[in-house]
Formats: structure tokens, sequence, C-alpha cells
């Protein structure tokens, strides 16, 4: 862009050129913050990769200990799960798991009443379609212990997410 000199002698922009700036410079910003916005979300998923893998590990290593899955905290019909503030103080705080992950709302837990089979699922941001949960299975299944809720919610695995 070159500065003209004007009729009047006086030097600068015009009102349109600075607008048509303005515009540009507007439409760059846009881009950049959504850009830093789908970033954010997928690094919020990162953690929770990080912190669903470190819950699992907690499980396995209870149930290699006990031979079953910690109690989810729900009836013994095993229909219905709870997010893991539920499951029992032998799991948290102690040698299976230190403290509960942040957002542990965000974390549902299920156990069959057998206690041989388990879920753990995560609600994701990054959804893949239907739910934004995911769940990983542990047990023989069919039943992980809240099946309905498995079908309505976290049909999908967490590793076609993460």
């Amino acid at each position: 862009m070159v500065i003209t000199r004007r009729k009047n002698g006086k030097f600068g922009f015009t009102i349109l050129e600075l607008l048509v700036v303005i515009a540009i410079v507007g439409v760059l910003i846009s881009v950049v913050v959504f850009a830093l916005d789908e970033s954010r979300l997928k690094g919020r998923d990162g953690g929770r990769k990080v912190q669903i893998l470190e819950v699992l590990k907690g499980l396995e290593l209870f149930y290699s200990d006990s031979g079953v899955y910690p109690d989810d905290g729900t009836p013994a019909d095993g229909t219905t799960g709870d997010t893991l503030t539920t499951i029992g103080s032998s799991f948290i705080g102690g040698m299976y798991l230190k403290k509960l992950p942040d957002e542990s709302n965000i974390y549902q837990y299920c156990v069959s009443a057998d206690k041989k089979s388990a879920l753990l699922a995560v609600n994701t941001e990054n959804d893949k379609g239907g739910s934004n949960y995911c769940s990983i299975t542990r047990g023989v299944g069919p039943s992980f212990g809240c099946t309905a809720w498995q079908a309505a919610n976290a049909s999908d695995y967490c590793g076609n997410r993460f």
C-alpha cells in the first residue's frame, strides 16, 4: 500500500483502507482463537486418557490381589454404575489409587454382580458421534454391570478416541 499525497496536501489512509485492514486482522484472530480452542480440547482429553489409564492400572492391581473388582457402590443387581467417588475406601487412598482424578464426576465405573467384569468410562470433549462417553471393559462380559447405561452412553471404545 502506498501512502500518497491527497489533494489537500495531507498524507494518510482512507477509511476504506483502514476498514479492510481491520477486517483482515479480525479474520486472522478468529482463526487463531478457534485453533487454540481445539488444541485445548485435545489437551484436556489427553489428560483424561492418562487419568483413565491410571485408574485402570489400579483396578487391575486390585483384581490381581483380591480376584474381584472393587464394588461400585450400587445395589447388587448390577444394572447401574456410578461415578468413581462411590468406589470403596480400600481402593481409593490405599495402594491402588492414591487419589481420585480431577473432575472425578466425569468418570463412570460399573462392576458386574459377581465382580469379575468391570467397565470404566470417561466423558470426553472430543465427541466421535452419538455419545461423549467412551469405555474400557475388563473381564469376560457380556454384562459389565451397567449394560443399559453402556448401550445408551458409552458404546464406543476409548482407544478409538485417544
